[in-house]
């Protein structure tokens, strides 16, 4: 018997609602209202194509990105934006176990294939953990972590500084405003890597958008050496 579940009943992610002893992590309803990217679907940032023989979606044609791949689960609208807005601002974080499966599940066969040594999320600021409580990305690192068998490390990269609210900026000034927004703890890369870092790394967030957050991160990364790196995300919406 699963004594979690009866202390601290599951909630669906889209309703929140009590799902129900044993009835998995979604009501069976609610998962069809989630709109899941599926194929065809853009082969840099995974973002939903139009065409079959559309390999690349307008963004990533018109952008050279740091990072390498990346995948998401859902379109960032409706019902899905809601309940990834809820994670973040209203702590629901006890939705994150069903978007890491979900995640993990639809995407098992391309995350073996990129040979992932290490697992990383995109850091926030300490202003914003201290006020929020929690890093959203770093849950979902750890779970995905958990089921991948795969180490995580949630300190290794860090921000250098805070950044106001990307959505509330255009394309440009998001790219700006996230130089140098990011950094590597040269501690932990010297002491836990031996100033040596994995090769290939996954890094972990809530929502793609410009892919601005992604390419900072993933710049610093490939600056000290790491020659890969992928990505995965909750949702994929429009800039």
């Amino acid at each position: 018997m699963d004594l979690l579940g009866v202390i601290f009943p599951v909630k669906c992610p889209v309703c929140d609602e009590i799902v129900g002893f044993n009835k998995g992590l979604i009501c069976r309803e609610c998962k069809n209202k989630l709109e899941y990217i599926k194929e065809p679907r853009c082969k840099k940032c995974g973002k939903k194509v139009y065409g079959d023989m559309e390999e690349y979606c307008m963004d990533c044609i018109k952008t050279v990105h740091y990072f390498d791949m990346g995948v998401s689960l859902i379109n960032h609208k409706g019902v899905g934006s809601q309940s990834v807005y809820r994670i973040k601002y209203f702590n629901k974080r006890e939705y994150i176990r069903f978007y890491a499966r979900e995640l993990v599940r639809n995407n098992i066969k391309l995350i073996w294939s990129w040979k992932i040594d290490l697992i990383i999320p995109v850091p926030l600021s300490f202003e914003k953990k201290i006020k929020r409580g929690f890093n959203q990305a770093g849950l979902l690192a750890d779970e995905i972590s958990k089921i991948l068998n795969i180490q995580m490390d949630e300190y290794l990269l860090e921000r250098s500084r805070n950044t106001r609210p990307l959505k509330e900026m255009g394309r440009k000034e998001r790219k700006k405003a996230l130089e140098k927004a990011f950094k590597i703890n040269k501690f932990i890369k010297k002491f836990r890597y031996k100033n040596k870092l994995p090769k290939r790394v996954l890094i972990v967030d809530d929502i793609y958008t410009t892919g601005n957050t992604i390419d900072a991160c993933a710049k610093v990364l490939k600056e000290h050496g790491v020659k890969k790196v992928f990505f995965m995300t909750i949702s994929n919406g429009k800039a």
